[in-house]
């Protein structure tokens, strides 16, 4: 027997005190109130061990709402952060539902999704595909040629 799509998001807004599936009689004392993580713990292990829920059935990160994936992640989103008061561009993997959808900024290029903090150079091209560089590598905003747009706002 697997569980579907709504029966798994039914499990955790159960687990987590949301509402009770339709059909379901626990007397309010009796209503499991657990937290986000301990319920997705329990869901990771209806599927990972017990294969009662297919591995496919993904949470939104945004919206927190399951989705099936397919077994592929949503898309790939190009980020900014700070190293050392370096500026850094990371590859993450995010996992979006439909609804959510996904950032408005896309590389020319890869297609990936870039952050708000992420400019595109004057081609729409993200760090990656102007350095070259892979996705399990960094960029490093001093790497990038000055002939973009991408440094333009290193200088103001």
């Amino acid at each position: 027997m697997t569980v579907t799509l709504e029966q798994t998001q039914e499990i955790y807004d159960m687990l987590i005190g949301e509402k009770l599936p339709e059909g379901c009689i626990v007397p309010e004392s009796g209503l499991p109130n657990l937290s986000c993580s301990v319920a997705d713990t329990i869901i990771w292990y209806l599927q990972a061990v017990l294969h009662v829920i297919p591995e496919n059935f993904e949470q939104c990160e945004e919206c927190v709402t399951f989705y099936d994936s397919d077994g592929t992640c949503r898309f790939e989103e190009v980020t900014a952060a700070y190293e050392g008061g370096q500026r850094v561009f990371l590859i993450v993997p995010r996992s979006l539902c439909e609804g959510c959808g996904p950032m408005p900024a896309q590389c020319r290029e890869c297609l990936r999704h870039c952050d708000d903090d992420v400019p595109l150079d004057d081609d729409g091209k993200c760090p990656f595909c102007v350095t070259g560089k892979g996705e399990n590598e960094r960029v490093l905003a001093s790497e990038l040629p000055w002939r973009t747009g991408l440094n333009r706002i290193e200088r103001k």
